[in-house]
């Protein structure tokens, strides 16, 4: 590592993916592409994108002061940060498609909310500051995020974070 950019770029990356190579795109990515449930999709994209960003969260400070210093770094970042957005409007995009999503939120802001309440500054704030565990943090996203932008947030039968970290925690206080 020539640079402390460089260095922080890479530990950002590994932070991220939790893993030293990720795969180009990982496989949580195209089950909550492709669930037909929204709830589902909502939840998968949670559990794996929430804790992809509760990894980066203790190194925002980092971040900004390397990105206010270094041009190329903040392009890095910019770029990583429209990624993820990216992935969010993606998810919703297929939420707006099968009829999903509110019909009184238009994909753009739903898009936005998703991408807003899942901020790594909001993450830390859950984490750090207020003390919760990442399954609370999860939980409560979803709760938020599926009341918010789902048109039926109540939806089938089946529980769709079955299997999930945060599945104990959904639907209230832990």
């Amino acid at each position: 590592f020539n640079t402390k950019s460089v260095l922080l770029r890479e530990v950002i990356q590994v932070a991220a993916a939790g893993q030293h190579d990720p795969p180009p795109e990982p496989a949580w990515l195209r089950e909550a592409l492709e669930a037909t449930d929204g709830r589902r999709g909502l939840a998968v994209m949670i559990e794996h994108g929430i804790g992809s960003s509760a990894r980066v969260a203790p190194l925002i400070a980092a971040i900004n002061a390397a990105a206010s210093a270094d041009p190329t770094f903040a392009d890095y970042w910019d770029a990583s940060c429209q990624l993820r957005r990216t992935g969010t409007a993606a998810l919703v995009a297929r939420l707006a498609a099968r009829g999903q999503l509110r019909a009184d939120l238009s994909t753009q802001r739903a898009a936005d909310i998703l991408y807003a309440v899942g901020s790594h500054e909001m993450l830390s704030a859950f984490l750090t500051t207020c003390g919760w565990s990442l399954e609370e943090v999860k939980a409560w996203h979803y709760d938020f995020a599926s009341g918010q932008l789902l048109a039926d947030p109540a939806g089938g039968s089946e529980r769709p974070t079955t299997g999930l970290s945060f599945d104990s925690n959904v639907g209230g206080e832990s």
